[in-house]
């Protein structure tokens, strides 16, 4: 093997669109949360309508929707368990598992 090749071996460039399984855990911070409204399936809630917010986290060019999150949970860094992405799209879904850190920038 070259000096070269023995240097370059192992690296590997990094991705924007990393690929996500379900189950996997991931570290985030969420970015933004929004809301949305939820209408019921039975025709008894299908009258009434829930707002419900979900918590939107960006790594790299990938968007996961984190389900669980409250308003005060922007600015943290949470654990995060996939429950179902796309690769294609570079989209997915996450339940919150807990809060593991704050923000660097929080004063």
């Amino acid at each position: 093997m070259s000096l070269a090749g023995k240097y370059f071996e192992g690296w590997r460039f990094r991705t924007t669109n990393p690929s996500l399984s379900p189950g996997d855990e991931v570290d985030v911070f969420v970015n933004r949360h929004e809301e949305r409204e939820v209408r019921g399936t039975s025709d008894d809630e299908r009258s009434t309508a829930a707002n419900e917010g979900v918590g939107v986290a960006r790594i790299g060019d990938t968007l996961l929707y984190v389900e669980g999150t409250e308003p005060d949970h922007v600015g943290l860094r949470v654990r995060a368990r996939v429950t179902e992405f796309d690769g294609s799209s570079s989209t997915g879904r996450a339940e919150y598992v807990e809060t593991v850190g704050t923000s660097s920038y929080a004063g």
